[in-house]
Protein backbone atom coordinates (compact mmCIF):
# COMPACT_ATOMS: atom_id res chain seq x y z
CA UNK A 1 0.00 0.00 0.00
CA UNK A 2 1.26 3.55 -0.31
CA UNK A 3 1.83 5.94 2.64
CA UNK A 4 0.36 8.82 0.68
CA UNK A 5 0.96 10.17 -2.91
CA UNK A 6 2.74 13.00 -3.97
CA UNK A 7 0.70 15.61 -6.51
CA UNK A 8 3.27 16.49 -9.46
CA UNK A 9 3.42 18.71 -12.64
CA UNK A 10 5.46 17.44 -15.81
CA UNK A 11 5.72 19.85 -18.68
CA UNK A 12 7.40 18.28 -21.61
CA UNK A 13 8.77 20.70 -24.63
CA UNK A 14 9.08 18.64 -27.88
CA UNK A 15 11.75 20.11 -30.51
CA UNK A 16 11.24 17.97 -33.63
CA UNK A 17 11.73 18.87 -37.81
CA UNK A 18 8.38 20.16 -38.41
CA UNK A 19 8.26 22.57 -35.70
CA UNK A 20 7.79 23.03 -31.78
CA UNK A 21 5.31 21.07 -29.42
CA UNK A 22 4.08 22.35 -26.52
CA UNK A 23 2.39 19.59 -24.06
CA UNK A 24 0.44 21.17 -21.47
CA UNK A 25 0.15 18.36 -18.54
CA UNK A 26 -2.84 17.56 -16.50
CA UNK A 27 -2.11 17.40 -12.75
CA UNK A 28 -0.79 13.50 -11.93
CA UNK A 29 -0.74 11.48 -9.08
CA UNK A 30 1.66 9.15 -8.19
CA UNK A 31 2.69 7.59 -5.22
CA UNK A 32 5.81 9.03 -3.44
CA UNK A 33 9.38 7.98 -4.58
CA UNK A 34 7.61 6.72 -7.77
CA UNK A 35 9.60 7.93 -11.22
CA UNK A 36 6.91 9.51 -13.08
CA UNK A 37 7.08 8.99 -17.04
CA UNK A 38 5.23 10.46 -19.82
CA UNK A 39 5.95 8.00 -22.94
CA UNK A 40 2.26 8.39 -24.77
CA UNK A 41 0.13 11.71 -25.48
CA UNK A 42 -2.99 10.00 -25.74
CA UNK A 43 -2.76 7.87 -22.18
CA UNK A 44 -1.29 10.87 -20.16
CA UNK A 45 -3.86 13.03 -21.00
CA UNK A 46 -1.47 15.93 -23.04
CA UNK A 47 -2.83 17.84 -25.54
CA UNK A 48 -0.69 18.52 -28.32
CA UNK A 49 -0.35 22.05 -29.72
CA UNK A 50 1.62 22.71 -32.99
CA UNK A 51 3.33 25.56 -33.24
CA UNK A 52 4.48 27.35 -36.66
CA UNK A 53 8.10 26.62 -37.46
CA UNK A 54 11.00 28.94 -35.89
CA UNK A 55 12.19 31.20 -39.06
CA UNK A 56 15.73 29.94 -40.62
CA UNK A 57 18.45 31.40 -38.82
CA UNK A 58 21.12 33.23 -41.61
CA UNK A 59 24.56 32.71 -41.43
CA UNK A 60 26.43 34.85 -39.36
CA UNK A 61 28.20 37.83 -41.48
CA UNK A 62 31.88 37.58 -40.79
CA UNK A 63 34.25 40.40 -42.92
CA UNK A 64 37.07 38.52 -44.72
CA UNK A 65 40.19 38.34 -42.30
CA UNK A 66 43.72 38.29 -44.01
CA UNK A 67 46.99 37.38 -42.41
CA UNK A 68 49.14 39.50 -43.22
CA UNK A 69 52.25 38.08 -44.08
CA UNK A 70 55.30 39.94 -45.06
CA UNK A 71 57.58 40.90 -41.99
CA UNK A 72 60.39 38.42 -40.67
CA UNK A 73 60.16 39.17 -36.68
CA UNK A 74 58.20 41.25 -34.50
CA UNK A 75 55.81 44.06 -35.76
CA UNK A 76 56.57 47.08 -33.43
CA UNK A 77 54.00 49.48 -35.08
CA UNK A 78 51.58 49.80 -37.23
CA UNK A 79 48.72 52.84 -38.93
CA UNK A 80 45.67 52.98 -41.30
CA UNK A 81 45.67 55.39 -44.00
CA UNK A 82 43.97 58.32 -43.95
CA UNK A 83 41.13 56.69 -46.39
CA UNK A 84 41.18 53.46 -44.56
CA UNK A 85 42.21 51.21 -47.77
CA UNK A 86 45.94 50.95 -46.40
CA UNK A 87 48.01 50.65 -43.37
CA UNK A 88 51.39 50.55 -42.58
CA UNK A 89 53.85 48.18 -40.20
CA UNK A 90 57.14 48.71 -39.11
CA UNK A 91 59.20 45.54 -37.36
CA UNK A 92 61.88 44.21 -35.84
CA UNK A 93 63.13 43.12 -39.22
CA UNK A 94 64.29 46.53 -40.07
CA UNK A 95 61.47 47.17 -42.74
CA UNK A 96 58.31 49.13 -43.07
CA UNK A 97 55.42 47.69 -45.49
CA UNK A 98 53.00 49.39 -46.78
CA UNK A 99 49.90 46.74 -46.95
CA UNK A 100 46.70 46.78 -49.44
CA UNK A 101 43.93 46.22 -46.85
CA UNK A 102 41.32 45.03 -49.48
CA UNK A 103 43.70 41.97 -51.04
CA UNK A 104 46.31 41.67 -47.66
CA UNK A 105 49.22 42.34 -50.76
CA UNK A 106 52.26 44.48 -50.04
CA UNK A 107 52.45 47.08 -51.75
CA UNK A 108 55.33 48.25 -51.29
CA UNK A 109 58.45 47.25 -48.86
CA UNK A 110 60.47 50.35 -47.23
CA UNK A 111 63.73 48.66 -46.76
CA UNK A 112 66.56 51.30 -45.77
CA UNK A 113 66.55 51.24 -42.22
CA UNK A 114 69.43 49.44 -40.16
CA UNK A 115 67.61 48.53 -36.86
CA UNK A 116 64.02 48.32 -35.33
CA UNK A 117 61.11 49.99 -36.45
CA UNK A 118 59.36 51.12 -33.62
CA UNK A 119 56.93 53.98 -35.00
CA UNK A 120 55.61 54.34 -38.80
CA UNK A 121 52.87 57.19 -39.49
CA UNK A 122 50.66 58.54 -42.90
CA UNK A 123 51.15 62.15 -44.15
CA UNK A 124 47.26 63.57 -44.22
CA UNK A 125 47.24 63.16 -47.92
CA UNK A 126 48.67 59.38 -47.53
CA UNK A 127 50.95 60.24 -49.89
CA UNK A 128 53.84 59.60 -48.22
CA UNK A 129 55.12 58.27 -45.12
CA UNK A 130 57.47 58.49 -42.19
CA UNK A 131 59.40 56.01 -40.54
CA UNK A 132 61.50 55.87 -36.72
CA UNK A 133 64.04 53.58 -35.63
CA UNK A 134 66.46 52.54 -33.32
CA UNK A 135 69.02 53.18 -36.32
CA UNK A 136 68.69 56.85 -34.65
CA UNK A 137 67.26 58.60 -38.07
CA UNK A 138 63.22 59.16 -38.91
CA UNK A 139 62.74 59.00 -42.52
CA UNK A 140 60.40 60.35 -44.76
CA UNK A 141 59.11 57.81 -47.88
CA UNK A 142 57.58 58.35 -50.94
CA UNK A 143 54.95 55.41 -51.03
CA UNK A 144 54.24 55.88 -54.84
CA UNK A 145 58.08 54.97 -55.90
CA UNK A 146 58.88 53.35 -52.58
CA UNK A 147 62.07 56.03 -52.36
CA UNK A 148 63.41 57.32 -49.45
CA UNK A 149 62.88 61.12 -49.61
CA UNK A 150 64.65 62.63 -46.45
CA UNK A 151 66.25 60.96 -43.43
CA UNK A 152 66.42 63.61 -40.25
CA UNK A 153 68.46 63.09 -37.89
CA UNK A 154 69.17 64.19 -34.27
CA UNK A 155 72.28 63.89 -31.39
CA UNK A 156 72.49 63.50 -27.99
CA UNK A 157 73.84 67.45 -27.90
CA UNK A 158 70.66 68.74 -29.62
CA UNK A 159 72.03 69.06 -32.71
CA UNK A 160 69.97 67.54 -36.24
CA UNK A 161 70.66 67.36 -39.45
CA UNK A 162 68.04 66.43 -42.79
CA UNK A 163 69.91 64.87 -45.49
CA UNK A 164 68.54 63.44 -48.91
CA UNK A 165 69.57 60.76 -50.93
CA UNK A 166 70.92 63.64 -53.88
CA UNK A 167 73.19 64.90 -50.67
CA UNK A 168 71.34 68.14 -50.19
CA UNK A 169 71.39 69.02 -46.03
CA UNK A 170 69.49 71.20 -43.89
CA UNK A 171 71.06 71.81 -40.48
CA UNK A 172 71.02 72.46 -37.19
CA UNK A 173 73.54 75.85 -36.22
CA UNK A 174 76.10 73.39 -35.31
CA UNK A 175 74.53 70.07 -37.11
CA UNK A 176 77.31 69.91 -39.66
CA UNK A 177 80.07 68.82 -37.65
CA UNK A 178 78.30 65.23 -38.27
CA UNK A 179 78.17 65.52 -41.80
CA UNK A 180 81.67 64.11 -43.80
CA UNK A 181 82.19 64.03 -47.50
CA UNK A 182 83.76 60.85 -48.70
CA UNK A 183 85.92 60.74 -51.64
CA UNK A 184 87.64 57.33 -52.35
CA UNK A 185 88.59 55.91 -48.94
CA UNK A 186 89.20 59.47 -47.34
CA UNK A 187 86.65 61.64 -45.73
CA UNK A 188 86.07 65.17 -45.21
CA UNK A 189 84.36 67.50 -42.93
CA UNK A 190 81.56 69.55 -44.83
CA UNK A 191 82.01 72.26 -42.84
CA UNK A 192 85.88 73.02 -44.19
CA UNK A 193 85.47 71.59 -48.21
CA UNK A 194 83.90 73.04 -51.30
CA UNK A 195 81.28 71.10 -51.68
CA UNK A 196 78.78 72.49 -48.45
CA UNK A 197 78.22 75.53 -51.05
CA UNK A 198 77.01 72.88 -53.39
CA UNK A 199 74.95 70.76 -51.05
CA UNK A 200 74.10 73.12 -48.56
CA UNK A 201 69.85 73.44 -50.35
CA UNK A 202 67.45 73.92 -47.04
CA UNK A 203 65.51 75.23 -50.14
CA UNK A 204 65.33 71.88 -51.92
CA UNK A 205 64.95 70.35 -48.31
CA UNK A 206 61.71 72.26 -47.40
CA UNK A 207 60.40 72.03 -50.67
CA UNK A 208 61.12 67.66 -50.57
CA UNK A 209 59.24 68.04 -47.86
CA UNK A 210 56.22 69.81 -48.83
CA UNK A 211 55.99 67.92 -52.06
CA UNK A 212 56.86 64.64 -51.18
CA UNK A 213 59.03 63.95 -54.27
CA UNK A 214 62.68 64.30 -54.36
CA UNK A 215 63.64 64.68 -57.82
CA UNK A 216 60.22 67.28 -58.33
CA UNK A 217 61.84 69.20 -55.43
CA UNK A 218 65.32 69.19 -56.70
CA UNK A 219 63.74 70.54 -60.40
CA UNK A 220 61.18 72.96 -58.74
CA UNK A 221 63.90 74.75 -56.91
CA UNK A 222 66.76 74.91 -59.93
CA UNK A 223 64.04 76.39 -62.21
CA UNK A 224 63.52 79.23 -59.24
CA UNK A 225 67.73 80.02 -58.97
Amino acid sequence: MFKKALTVTVIALVIGAVGTWLLTPPTLAAPENTPIAVDDTKESGLQPVNLPSPPPVPPAEVDEVFVQVGHVSIVNAVAFSPDGKTALSGSSDNTVKWWDLSTGRVLKSLDSHSDDVRSVAFSPDGKTALSGSLDTTTRLWNLQTGEEILRMVSFKDGEGVAIMPQGYYAASPNGEQYINVRIGNRAYGIESYKYKAFYHRPDIVQLAWQLGDAEQAIAQANQAN
